[in-house]
């Protein structure tokens, strides 16, 4: 397995001072090769009696800008204890470049859990008040709870983004659900939402900000999107779809 994280600031060539805090899931912490960050040890989360599952995820929190460039997350398991990234109130967010990949569940008999649970989707932006995605593409994610590919706010832009052949699959009631955000979106919605999902969690977003343009969106399934989902309240002035391909939503 190999991992890698590098944090730079100013001109993308400096490892960043302070060294920005992330923390790791226990199965990833060993395998991460990392500059510019301090590593801590993210602790496991659970709700119910069944032992706390695993996590090789990575969550930063509290930055002022994310800058996300030439990144993937390709060929992994999708982990039950959170995404495999997530930014937690990082007020503005900006991604160049992301793969997300050949993403589905684990094997769980392998594992030894002593029980099952439902699985994250892949990348998690929570609190931003603006996200900015170029070059995205999301595909062949499958097996997911709640959604596949992305999960944020309300306030969203995508580029030059492809999002196929993603499945969204129902999630179990008895399975356990490790932690936030997925109960939150899976409460009274067992099927799930869809690849994109904007669930209206910061307390200034009332209505839908969603810009798409030059994207291909096909072939994704289940849930209650396909593609995109939001269970928010949708006007024309905060909404623009612009695509060069014909979508199947």
């Amino acid at each position: 397995m190999q991992a890698s994280l590098y944090c730079y600031s100013g001109d993308s060539s400096t490892p960043s001072q302070p060294f920005v805090t992330v923390e790791v899931g226990a199965l990833l912490a060993p395998y991460l090769d990392h500059r510019g960050v301090r590593v801590t040890v993210m602790p496991a989360a659970g709700n119910t009696s069944l032992p706390l599952p695993p996590h090789w995820g990575i969550s930063i929190k509290n930055v002022t800008h994310l800058t996300l460039f030439n990144s993937s997350l390709e060929n992994i398991p999708l982990s039950p204890g959170g995404p495999l990234f997530e930014c937690w109130e990082c007020a503005e967010v900006t991604v160049k470049n992301l793969t997300l990949r050949g993403l589905g569940p684990p094997a769980v008999d392998l594992l030894l859990w002593g029980g099952r649970y439902n699985v994250h989707g892949a990348v998690q932006f929570t609190g931003a008040q603006s996200i900015i995605l170029s070059s995205f593409a999301c595909s062949d994610v499958q097996g997911a709870h709640g959604f596949a590919c992305l999960l944020v706010d309300f306030k969203l832009s995508i580029r030059d983004g492809v999002m196929e052949n993603n499945t969204v699959v129902p999630a179990t009631a008895s399975y356990a659900t490790s932690s936030e955000p997925l109960r939150r979106l899976l409460n009274g919605r067992l099927q799930g939402t869809g690849a994109l999902a904007i669930i209206g969690n910061s307390p200034s977003s009332s209505q839908l900000n969603l810009e798409v343009q030059d994207c291909r969106l096909n072939g994704n399934n289940g849930g209650s999107g396909a593609a995109i989902f939001s269970s928010m309240q949708m006007t024309d002035a905060g909404l623009i779809l612009l695509f060069t391909h014909a979508p199947r939503l």
